[in-house]
């Protein structure tokens, strides 16, 4: 996921879901929580005129990448009919909770995240180099600048 700042602040992110074959974006969701137009409009106790507002995401900013993923990986199924098989990500928990079957016992369903529809297949979790790297050299200038 991409962000327009740092941290869980953001207002609007995007995300890219890339072929590995191909090396070319396949997909693309970009969320967005807040309209300028609708805003100032709001601030200006007005409707705001008509347009195409970008706004299209509720949800908490540190969910967003959770969102983006899950939605890149129905939306590619269910429309394209493409499997993610492999996801490389950070090591965000959330998404990987997410993008699992709901377990269910005695036909009840446990206390889980799992959204994944049982048509898709659950993607395999590889870590992506970069983050961990960059996690890992944090650490070490964390340390030497004590």
């Amino acid at each position: 996921m991409g962000w327009q700042c740092r941290g869980f602040c953001l207002l609007s992110g995007h995300a890219f879901m890339i072929c590995t074959q191909s090396s070319k974006i396949i997909d693309v969701v970009v969320s967005a929580k807040e309209c300028e137009k609708c805003k100032a409009a709001k601030k200006e106790n007005m409707l705001a005129k008509k347009h195409k507002c970008p706004r299209n995401y509720n949800g908490s900013s540190k969910a967003m990448e959770t969102d983006a993923a899950f939605v890149l990986t129905q939306r590619l199924y269910g429309e394209k009919n493409v499997l993610v098989q492999k996801i490389v990500a950070d090591d965000d928990s959330s998404m990987k909770a997410i993008l699992r079957y709901s377990c269910q016992q005695n036909g009840q369903k446990k206390k889980d995240a799992g959204q994944l529809p049982l048509l898709i297949p659950e993607p395999q979790w590889l870590a992506d180099p970069m983050h961990r790297t960059k996690v890992v050299a944090n650490k070490f200038f964390e340390i030497m600048n004590k």
